[in-house]
């Protein structure tokens, strides 16, 4: 779990839980960036590169407030 600066969580996943949830369209992944922001990954070139350069990769639970 990574919980946000903003209070906001993700559960965070591994690369081979990262391309299968990807694969399947499950659930939204999320790239978490160094300065605590996040974006929604959109196609498997962003997925790549993300994990590719070490980027936490996030499924979005919610609110702790």
């Amino acid at each position: 779990m990574k919980v946000m600066n903003d209070g906001f969580v993700y559960k965070l996943v591994n690369e081979k839980r990262a391309r299968q949830i990807f694969d399947l369209n499950l659930f939204d992944l999320y790239i978490i960036w160094d300065d605590d922001s996040e974006s929604l990954i959109d196609t498997h070139n962003e997925l790549n590169d993300a994990l590719e350069k070490g980027y936490e990769i996030g499924i979005p639970v919610g609110s702790t407030h």
